[in-house]
């Protein structure tokens, strides 16, 4: 069993990060030879078709705000830990056009952490939408974003580790960083499964042991993994605030 740490509420989550904006970073699925070459190939592809719909969110005079991504025709869905810093954001396309975001709706709570902001943008094709019950452990998902001190539209290759029901997380292994916030989820398809919101702790839980006799060498290393809320809980909510 895996242990839970941390909250994807926080903007200050943290992430690591690798890659640029042209090479999947990551491997993916657990595979190797021609098998992950392929996979590579194909979370290029679909990365480079996600980046046209993936917008870079700023406020307050360019402050960074985070990622976002079209969800339909002048309407971008987001984190909610980002849509509180602001009403009004300054939004920038893939292909350099500039244009300003209302907020529409967000969680004040954070949970789930997902908000809609209205853009005067247009043109830009909307993400489709898949099955997120439909993903299963070690299932290839590429992650669309702006991670910092890494660049913009950069994309990332993981693959998908499991879905805790209780907090509506799916977590995944793929290459982030502060401002991969906003996020969308993706499978190999092209249909998003979820909207990135932070970073957690996971790590194999020891049996418990109140008193022995046991020396131990080395304890159980905690990894972090990316959570990101369902995609249905953002079409939900995007259905609720339109």
């Amino acid at each position: 069993m895996a242990a839970l740490a941390g909250c994807s509420a926080l903007p200050t989550s943290e992430f690591t990060s690798s890659g640029n904006g042209n090479e999947p970073s990551g491997t993916g699925a657990q595979v190797d030879g021609d098998s992950a070459d392929g996979i590579r190939e194909d979370a290029r592809a679909v990365g480079t078709r996600v980046q046209e719909s993936v917008v870079d969110l700023s406020f307050g005079g360019g402050k960074s705000g985070g990622t976002g991504w079209v969800v339909d025709e002048g309407y971008v869905v987001t984190n909610a830990h980002i849509a509180r810093q602001s009403e009004t954001f300054q939004v920038e396309s893939f292909a350099g056009e500039t244009g300003t975001a209302e907020r529409v709706g967000y969680y004040e709570s954070m949970s789930p952490d997902v908000a809609l902001l209205e853009t005067d943008l247009t043109g830009i094709p909307s993400l489709p939408t898949g099955d997120s019950s439909a993903v299963e452990r070690g299932d290839p998902l590429v992650i669309v974003g702006h991670p910092q001190g890494v660049g913009k539209w950069v994309i990332s290759l993981g693959s998908f580790l499991r879905y805790e029901e209780s907090i509506d997380w799916l977590l995944t292994d793929a290459p982030t960083n502060n401002g991969n916030s906003g996020s969308p989820l993706v499978t190999l398809d092209g249909e998003v499964v979820g909207c990135v919101s932070g970073g957690t702790t996971v790590g194999e839980r020891p049996e418990p042991v109140i008193r022995s006799e046991r020396v131990f060498e080395a304890f159980p290393d905690s990894e972090t993994a990316v959570t990101a809320n369902s995609v249905e809980t953002v079409e939900e909510s995007v259905a609720e605030w339109r």
